[in-house]
This record gives C-alpha cells, structure tokens and sequence, in this order.
C-alpha cells in the first residue's frame, strides 16, 4: 500500500486546482478574479481586531461557498484522483492513509484558499 498525499503528487493537486479554479472564476459574474475573491474574503473575515487575512481566513470564507466550486467530498476525491489519472471507485482502496477522505477534502480547500490568497495579493 501507498500513501495519496506524497510530495509529488501534492505539487500536481495544487497546480491542478488552481487551474480548476481559475476556469471556475471565468463562470462566476462578480467575484471572477484571484483579486476580487481575496478583497471578499478580506471583507467578509477582517473586521474589529482581526485586520490582516490568512491562508485560513480564505479557506475558511471558501467553505461557505461564496463561488462555484466543487463542496461534496466524494466528488472533491474523484476530482483529485483525476487530476492524478487514477480512478477514485476503483483506486482508493490501494491507499494507506487514514481518513483518506477527510485528507483531500481539506487539502482541496487549502490548496483553493492559498491559490486565492497568493493569486490575489498581487
């Protein structure tokens, strides 16, 4: 058995969501650039004595679903073994990793919410 998250295969996940994001913000009408996602985020989660954003401030804002993406786990884990070439189905079960599902499924917010907080800044 073999381990999901490896070096290599998380550096092919965070190119490919963000990839998976961008086409996702050319259907959005208002919040359709890296920018105008991180100004939102900023928006919604800095107020009072909190006045500087995060990587978790964005996944956060993420989770309550302001765009378009992907929010079910399962289909979050097909995704991510697509992106590798594997079959979710089919290939998940030569995996060793505990909590398998929870991994990703974290990982896929995380890798969304940096490519927003880096992507945006700018």
């Amino acid at each position: 058995m073999r381990k999901f998250l490896t070096q290599k295969n998380q550096k092919v996940l965070a190119r490919a969501l963000k990839n998976y994001l961008l086409n996702v913000l050319k259907e959005e009408e208002h919040l359709n650039t890296l920018k105008k996602c991180y100004k939102d985020a900023e928006r919604v989660k800095c107020y009072g004595n909190h006045t500087t954003l995060t990587v978790k401030d964005v996944d956060d804002w993420l989770r309550g679903l302001p765009l378009a993406t992907e929010y079910l786990t399962y289909n979050i884990c097909k995704m991510a073994f697509a992106f590798l070439g594997l079959d979710y189905d089919k290939d998940a079960k030569n995996f060793k990793d505990a909590d398998l599902e929870y991994k990703i499924d974290c990982t896929y917010w995380n890798y969304l919410a940096i490519a927003i907080y880096f992507g945006g800044r700018k």
